[in-house]
């Protein structure tokens, strides 16, 4: 019995008492006013208590619910974030290494094989070099290791983190890991709109959902043939090629299905330069991807058998003139890279799109850039290491010479607003005036039915309209006529006219096959000459005219035709089997003469001695130059369409 005592231990746990046990606290409670006090407060207690809500316990201390998989790609994720820090690392140790070699100004990024200044450019055998390939990549594969596995270890907690980085895992792969990325994917539409893509070959990344096949290695046989030799871009004409590195392999900006297989060009000195080469014509091509199977490439012209054409010799050193060692022009850089506007100069199909001209003082020469079929872009290259300056915009610009003075460039074009008036006469002839390191163009006259360049003196710009003769000044205003009726008979619409320097005594086409001269005070011309003129020039004294007789049927090879200011033949040389040639360029002292011809698509540096008659080849295997001759008569200047410009003196025995 528990009546002489509290039951106050056993109101705490009531409800839990055995039917023994609460029958003795319910008697005592029935005669203890206290411990029934004490029981009421421990139901109110238990009320309160039942009133506060349930508070669950924090997310990290619940229990963890996960399965084997999850924890292998968490794992997995630890690994990953390893190895992307390792890359960061390996990125860090690479970045000391090339900071103690020391750097050299103007370099740009991903150049594997060293640091390039410009494309073209010679760089001596000190150039610093990198000490690994994949040290412009570590940045990204140590970002990319970096987010899947961060977002991997994550994967226990939550499967969202798993999926997105098995996402981005999978778009990684398509985008940059063969064979996974010949897959269709993203980035390669993206560069196919964008343009810009390459790629370093020597590391396992390429999106070949663009560029299928190994497209280097389409191009290694024919650099391996070019090993030991020498020329001009991008062979260097005084070192042999020793070996050569390929850095990048990518598609052209504009151009975007052609290859283009950046190749550093090592030579026996251990200099070097860098070539953009180009690759054509992928024989697999689905709407621009998986391009592959490249049917042309750039160094198809240095392949090429280097052969004399009969009655045109090859010069030799004990020749009465040849050629000295060519040397790299100093020009601005970005005019040693205004070839790379078009990989198609590079091309066997690619013969004659360019002319070289000398401005009068020696100081600056004229380029022309083929942009795209029937747009091009005349430059004046100065040689003072300025910028090229763009004469006027793109246009279909067909021919273009100096002014006599050197102020002025003239030019010929395709003019459509004339074409649309009449298609027989779409020519213009405009002229642009260097200032301000500018040159606008301005239209001179238009309508005309011929694309032949005007005929350029001291007195103004010469040229054939209808049936008369024109001349007008250089600064414009109205054309005055010099002679009428000059076409009578027939006209010829491709009559151009070629005045003397004195501008007193002039030649021109009248008909397809002959040749007329005339005085400029005169009403009719007093020598008809047969031939068949292409080209012609007046020597620098204005005493003798050279013409290129050429034969569009090809019934007869092309020859020099020199008359004298009489129209007299002084002297008539063969100078190319057939092909196309430009105009006659003559030495200050007139005794030779020399023609760029284009046989057998080839490329060829024709001169002629005009007293005794001597013709020679001075071209060289390996060279395929344009050239112009300088205002002093002592050196060529020498382009071949791959970047760069060349100077070689012209050596004459004595």
């Amino acid at each position: 019995m528990i009546d002489d005592e509290h039951v106050s231990d056993r109101l705490a746990f009531y409800r839990d008492l055995s039917p023994t046990e609460r029958r003795e606290v319910e008697a005592h409670l029935a005669i203890c006013a206290q411990c029934r006090a004490m029981l009421a407060a421990c139901r109110r207690q238990d009320a309160m208590l039942k009133g506060i809500a349930d508070i669950r316990p924090r997310r990290d201390l619940r229990p963890r619910l996960t399965t084997p998989t999850r924890r292998a790609i968490a794992y997995l994720g630890d690994a990953l974030v390893l190895g992307g820090l390792a890359a960061l690392l390996w990125m860090f140790a690479l970045q000391v290494r090339l900071a103690s070699q020391g750097v050299i100004p103007g370099t740009i990024e991903n150049a594997p094989a060293a640091i390039v200044p410009e494309p073209g450019l010679t760089l001596p055998p000190t150039a610093v070099h990198l000490p690994s390939p994949w040290l412009p990549a570590l940045p990204w594969v140590g970002a990319a290791l970096l987010a899947v596995g961060g977002l991997f270890i994550f994967s226990p907690r939550n499967p969202a983190p798993a999926l997105l980085g098995g996402a981005l895992s999978i778009a990684l792969l398509i985008s940059f890991v063969p064979p996974f990325s010949a897959l269709p994917n993203p980035a390669g539409v993206y560069w196919r709109l964008a343009g810009g893509y390459r790629y370093d070959p020597r590391l396992p990344f390429k999106n070949s959902f663009l560029i299928a096949d190994q497209a280097d290695r389409t191009l290694r046989p024919h650099l391996d043939q070019l090993v030991g030799e020498v020329g001009l871009s991008p062979l260097d004409p005084a070192q042999p090629l020793a070996r050569y590195e390929i850095l990048r392999v990518g598609l052209h900006p504009q151009h975007n299905r052609v290859a283009l297989v950046t190749t550093r060009f090592i030579y026996a000195d251990g200099s070097s330069r860098v070539y953009p080469v180009p690759l054509f014509g992928p024989a697999n091509d689905i709407s621009g991807f998986w391009l592959s199977a490249w049917r042309e490439d750039g160094l198809q012209r240095l392949r090429s058998d280097h052969l004399a054409f009969p009655d045109q010799p090859f010069a030799a050193s004990h020749s009465p003139v040849r050629l000295g060692p060519a040397r790299l022009l100093a020009v601005n850089p970005a005019a040693n890279r205004l070839d790379e506007v078009n990989p198609g100069h590079w091309l066997w199909d690619s013969v004659r799109v360019q002319r070289l001209v000398w401005s009068p003082d020696g100081r600056a020469f004229l380029a022309a850039m083929e942009m795209d079929p029937g747009q091009r872009q005349l430059w004046v290259v100065p040689l003072d290491n300025s910028p090229p300056i763009p004469v006027d915009s793109p246009a279909d610009i067909r021919e273009y010479d100096w002014s006599s003075d050197g102020r002025a460039v003239v030019y010929t074009v395709a003019d459509p607003y004339a074409h649309q008036l009449d298609p027989a006469q779409p020519y213009a002839i405009r002229v642009a005036f260097i200032r301000d390191g500018q040159a606008v163009g301005d239209t001179l006259a238009t309508a005309l039915p011929t694309d032949k360049l005007p005929g350029l003196t001291r007195q103004g710009v010469w040229f054939i309209f209808e049936d008369g003769l024109w001349r007008i000044p250089y600064e414009g205003g109205a054309p005055q006529p010099m002679i009428t009726g000059l076409l009578p008979q027939r006209p010829n619409q491709s009559a151009y006219a070629r005045p003397a320097p004195d501008g007193e005594r002039l030649a021109y086409a009248c008909q397809p096959s002959l040749l007329c001269l005339i005085n400029a005070d005169a009403t009719q011309p007093d020598q008809q000459i047969e031939v068949r003129t292409a080209e012609m020039a007046w020597s620098p004294d204005g005493k003798r005219l050279a013409v290129i007789d050429r034969d569009p049927n090809h019934r007869y090879p092309v020859r020099l035709v020199i008359l004298s200011r009489k129209g007299e033949t002084l002297l008539t040389r063969d100078i190319a089997p057939h092909g196309a040639v430009d105009p006659p360029q003559w030495t200050p002292d007139g005794g030779m003469i020399f023609v760029q011809t284009y046989p057998q698509d080839g490329r060829r540096i024709i001169t002629v001695n005009t007293a005794s008659g001597e013709v020679l080849d001075l071209s060289q295997e390996h060279w395929d130059a344009y050239f112009a001759l300088a205002p002093d008569g002592k050196s060529l200047l020498l382009n071949n369409g791959r970047g760069g410009f060349w100077l070689a003196d012209i050596i004459r025995a004595p």
